[in-house]
């Protein structure tokens, strides 16, 4: 258990040094919008799945989580 979070931290440390990295990298091009978006996302839901132990909860919430996380994105997206 503990190794898992562990990782789960290093990865989101990852991701979120990507996020600002590619932060410097969108001001010329407004391509990596989407990006940024995407890793939000993944950053989203590994603390949901991982530190709020969603993992452990009936699907249908990991099912609802899951769609909010893809309505909300989409949403971004297509307001962008």
């Amino acid at each position: 258990m503990a190794r898992s979070i562990h990782l789960t931290w290093v990865l989101l440390m990852a991701l979120a040094g990507l996020t600002s990295a590619s932060g410097f990298f969108e001001r010329g091009n407004p391509r990596f919008a989407p990006v940024v978006v995407v890793l939000s996302v993944m950053k989203f839901l590994l603390v949901a799945f991982f530190f709020m132990e969603m993992r452990k909860a009936n699907a249908a919430w990991g099912a609802a989580l899951i769609a909010f996380a893809a309505i909300l994105s989409g949403a971004i997206l297509l307001l962008r």
